[in-house]
């Protein structure tokens, strides 16, 4: 019985936690790099080697000022 205890205690403490910590790392870097893009596609800068272009439509160009 203390072996299978001593063998799941190695297995959590070598493979379950630190993949959860690593996991968790790439979770918060991905946020991190969402949260980046989204403030640079919606701030009115155009990136064009980070960020695609907006489709710039008529009703677009309305709605933002540049009818002329």
């Amino acid at each position: 019985m203390e072996n299978i205890l001593n063998a799941f205690v190695l297995l959590a403490n070598f493979v379950i936690i630190p993949g959860a910590a690593y996991g968790s790392q790439l979770a918060l870097g991905a946020l991190g790099v969402t949260l980046i893009y989204a403030i640079l596609r919606f701030s009115g800068k155009r990136i064009k080697w980070l960020i695609l272009p907006l489709h710039e439509s008529e009703t677009d160009r309305h709605l933002i000022g540049l009818s002329g």
